[in-house]
This record gives C-alpha cells, sequence and structure tokens, in this order.
C-alpha cells in the first residue's frame, strides 16, 4: 500500500491549517488533539503516522494489537482513534465499540471497500 492509498482510505485528509482534516468523522480535532491510530502492519502504520505528522498532527499514539491499544486508551485522553479492521485476523469491532461508550470518535481505515461494522452495530462510523 502506498502513501496516498493510505491517505485516501476511509479517513478524509484535508488541510492541515484548518485543522480540519476528519470532516468525514464529524469531528473537528485541532493540531494539540491526542490521535490513537491502531494498525498492525508497521509500514503502514509508520506510513499514516506520517501522513498526520505532514499535517501538522504531533501527538499520534500507534499500537499494532488490541490489548496495547486498550492500555493507550487507559493512559492517554483521546480525541480520535483511527482503527485498522483486520489486526491480525482479529478486528478491531470489539474496541471501536469500546471507543464509542466513552465517547471517543472513531474512524476506520481499512483497505477492505466493505465491512462488517453494521454487524456489530457500528454503520455510523467511517
Amino acid at each position: 500500500m502506498t502513501h496516498s492509498q493510505v491517505a485516501n482510505h476511509e479517513i478524509a485528509f484535508g488541510s492541515a491549517t484548518s485543522g480540519l482534516i476528519f470532516d468525514r468523522c464529524g469531528v473537528t480535532l485541532d493540531l494539540t488533539g491526542k490521535i490513537l491510530l491502531v494498525e498492525d502492519q508497521l509500514l503502514i502504520a509508520m506510513d499514516a503516522e506520517a501522513i498526520l505528522n505532514d499535517h501538522g498532527y504531533r501527538h499520534v499514539e500507534t499500537a499494532t494489537n488490541l490489548d496495547d491499544a486498550r492500555k493507550l486508551v487507559d493512559q492517554n485522553d483521546l480525541a480520535l482513534a483511527i482503527l485498522d479492521i483486520n489486526l491480525g485476523g482479529v478486528t478491531s469491532f470489539a474496541l471501536a465499540k469500546e471507543l464509542v461508550a466513552r465517547n471517543i470518535p472513531v474512524a476506520f481505515a481499512s483497505g477492505y471497500p466493505d465491512n462488517d461494522a453494521k454487524d456489530f452495530d457500528l454503520g455510523h462510523i467511517p
């Protein structure tokens, strides 16, 4: 997956100066907001973090599995979570439900054009 493919997935990147790069999530996030990125593919995670940094977001916490992600959720005041759907054969849907219950906005970033989020009552998440 290339840099532009990551950027064109479920996350709508816009102008860093506007501070509104997550329009599809309905999230207004200033540049100081802390973002949780959950991605099991190291190169994709690094690329996504670089994209966020390029847009001015310097506070990105990255986890490669659900256990580490849950620890970061407990340790940080998050403004947004970006979750890969498939994490080595395990989905991130349960984590997404936990985040929604904590009022943390969630966006899925995935190479799958159609996902099963609706089956987990998460169809409202972009």
